[in-house]
């Protein structure tokens, strides 16, 4: 048994602010301590584990995938280079490869590669990569999905959000893998 770990409200404190520092959610936080509001007040004593566990509340995570999102976001605007796999200019496979190897997760290199050595998913999630048929048969564009039909690629106009359900992509998606 842990004794309950708590906290007293500071001034200039927020709800944000203690769940960050003590690596919980708000949404976390304000379950813990019954809140229904963001309000707390100096001198409020909150609780940060539950009572009575000897484990501590799951500290959230950034999944991987926010974290490939995340850093693929980080790239909006560079330029289309075919074979490119740096940040100086990256080509569709270029950019994902060098995204997830960023965060920490090894993939294939090549479109074809990533759809043949990767887990089949039959509907994508934000982070996994999404796979087109474009000037060739198969897999020969790829890009990262985002949530809402939005995947982040590097196209000839370099590396922007595209929409999947757009007259373009959505006769030529082929299906998503993903590295999760």
């Amino acid at each position: 048994e842990t004794a309950i770990e708590t906290y007293t409200v500071q001034k200039g404190d927020t709800l944000y602010l203690i769940a960050v520092r003590n690596k919980l959610s708000v949404a976390q936080l304000k379950s813990l301590n019954n809140l229904t509001t963001d309000t707390i007040y100096v001198g409020q004593v909150l609780k940060l584990t539950t009572s009575g566990t000897s484990t501590p509340v799951p500290a959230p995570t950034v999944s991987k995938a926010q974290m490939v999102m995340d850093e693929a976001k980080k790239y909006i605007g560079t330029p289309y280079l075919w074979g490119g796999n740096t940040p100086a200019g990256f080509d569709c496979s270029g950019l994902t490869s060098y995204v997830f190897n960023k965060v920490g997760v090894s993939i294939p290199r090549t479109a074809a590669t990533q759809w043949s050595g990767m887990k089949a998913v039959s509907t994508p999630k934000p982070g996994d990569l999404v796979f087109f048929e474009t000037y060739a048969p198969g897999p020969t564009h790829v890009g990262i999905y985002l949530g809402n039909n939005q995947f982040i690629q590097a196209g000839s106009k370099g590396v922007s959000i595209a929409d999947m359900t757009n007259s373009y992509w959505k006769p030529r998606y082929l299906g998503a893998r993903t590295a999760f």
